[in-house]
């Protein structure tokens, strides 16, 4: 499947008085169009971030390759990093862009498939006060 058939709920609508959650996802060039089972990593990640239920704003910090991908969702913004741009730079870029939210969540495509659940519950766990949440998994040989 390419990136143009690739079917994308919309983002959420956020009720009043709800915190509003802004996901930025920095894909590095190669990784953004590198494919899965048939799609791009960056096209499971931005499904990931929706399918979490969460997210009322994406920022998506992609080289001008990714574009096709990042146009099938709605409401998605992107942000071209400099060609030269080192990692920090596309972070700062994504951040320069997030405005005014609650909740920061700030994903790399190269994990595009941590699980819906367990995005909600970063961005649940720093709406209930903790000021930082990084999801770890246990330690396997």
């Amino acid at each position: 499947m390419t990136a143009e058939r690739a079917v994308f709920p919309g983002l959420r609508k956020a009720p009043p008085n709800s915190p509003k959650v802004v996901a930025l996802l920095i894909a590095e060039a190669g990784v953004a169009e590198l494919e899965v089972r048939g799609e791009p990593l960056l096209a499971h990640a931005i499904r990931g971030l929706v399918a979490s239920g969460c997210v009322d704003r994406m920022i998506v910090v992609a080289p001008p390759e990714a574009d096709s991908i990042t146009r099938a969702v709605p409401g998605v913004e992107r942000r071209v990093p400099p060609v030269s741009a080192a990692r920090a730079d596309s972070v700062r870029l994504a951040f320069e862009a997030a405005g005014n939210c609650d909740v920061v969540l700030v994903h790399d495509a190269a994990r595009a498939f941590v699980p819906p659940a367990t995005i909600r519950a970063v961005a649940e766990t720093v709406c209930q006060g903790a000021e930082a949440a990084v999801p770890v998994l246990p330690r396997t040989r």
